[in-house]
């Protein structure tokens, strides 16, 4: 058919369309659903990598405070003017972070984020 020339009948209209459809099928072939038992496990999989990174992160945690805790009492110990400056810098520290997390998430929350 002439890409020029427009069909003129009902006939030549719907072999067209039906042809041009059949392309457009083709193309869209899409892959098959997988089924319930690959999507369970993949879950499965997924969730038992979450979990174990959790724990990893968990133990991590309570490894750096197990070492603040004793070298704070350390510190508290020997010498005590140092400990309370140390917590003084410490809380200035803290409230700054969370000031700056909170700016930063309602920017985010805005859409004007530049950074």
């Amino acid at each position: 058919m002439d890409p020029k020339k427009l069909p003129e009948t009902e006939e030549e209209w719907t072999a067209l369309l039906k042809g041009e459809l059949a392309k457009v099928d083709v193309l869209s072939e899409e892959e098959p659903i997988p089924d319930q038992k690959y999507l369970i496990a993949m879950l499965t999989e997924h969730k038992q990598r979450q979990k174990q990174a959790l724990w990893r992160e968990l133990s991590v945690l309570w490894l750096v405070a197990v070492v603040v805790l004793l070298g704070g009492l350390a510190l508290a110990v020997t010498d005590i003017s140092v400990y309370v400056l140390l917590q003084f810098v410490l809380l200035i520290g803290v409230l700054g972070g969370l000031l700056t997390r909170e700016y930063k998430i309602k920017r985010r929350r805005r859409g004007t984020s530049h950074e």
